[in-house]
């Protein structure tokens, strides 16, 4: 028998059985290290956060969830001072108005009407949601096999939507907590611990046209070969 005709009968071996998993659900080209998963990652961006001058109470939220705002266009609403400290007899408290540090999309309003609040404390949260960004974070295991440039596939729950996408850079493994004004990593799904340590890697993605919100959680395929 020559080498040849071993040779493909040991590919025509292989072959049914790599079928039987596939039929059974089992991810050959996972297996075979074709790419990584995460299934820990979540859409960033830059937000800003508009807050309030002094203390007040929030008598009207200007605009709602969702809505594109200008530089400098009034979200809410406060009466200036602490309802529980004013007089009577001076009158009606003094209105102000909180407004957008910068152009973006109301992406949260973590206050309600009638809400006391503090000099400083965040009323309204934007975000430019034509910017924003993947942080997913990789096993350590894996991680050194994932590279700049690499193709990838973003799964949005939410959206129950798969989209393209290309890892933009390995990031510092303190860039997976919050800081700089970026959405931060959630934890794993049902609050489990995670044993083996992961770092987070950037991934852009292009989601042109479709109603994709900071804070959504992701399912990241990045292609380590082929």
């Amino acid at each position: 028998m020559t080498k040849t005709r071993i040779a493909l009968l040991s590919v025509a071996g292989i072959i049914p059985v790599i079928l039987a998993l596939w039929v059974a659900g089992f991810d050959v080209a996972y297996q075979l290290g074709h790419y990584v998963v995460s299934d820990d990652a979540v859409v960033a961006g830059d937000l800003v956060q508009a807050s309030a001058p002094s203390t007040g109470q929030v008598v009207d939220l200007l605009v709602d969830v969702g809505e594109p705002v200008e530089r400098g266009q009034a979200l809410v609403s406060l009466a200036a001072g602490s309802p529980a400290v004013a007089q009577p007899s001076i009158g009606p408290r003094l209105a102000t108005r909180v407004r957008a540090p910068s152009e973006g999309t109301v992406v949260f309003l973590p206050v309600e009407r009638g809400q006391t609040v503090s000099a400083g404390q965040p009323v309204a949260v934007l975000a430019d949601l034509q910017q924003l960004w993947i942080i997913a974070n990789v096993d350590e295991t894996s991680f050194k096999s994932v590279q700049p440039h690499q193709r990838a596939e973003v799964y949005l729950p939410a959206l129950d939507r798969t989209f393209n996408g290309q890892v933009v850079e390995i990031l510092p493994a303190a860039a997976g907590l919050s800081g700089n004004g970026t959405t931060p990593i959630r934890p794993a799904a049902g609050g489990t611990t995670k044993t083996t340590p992961q770092l987070p890697v950037r991934v852009a993605f292009d989601y042109d046209g479709a109603d994709v919100l900071p804070g959504m959680t992701a399912t990241v395929k990045i292609f380590i070969r082929g």
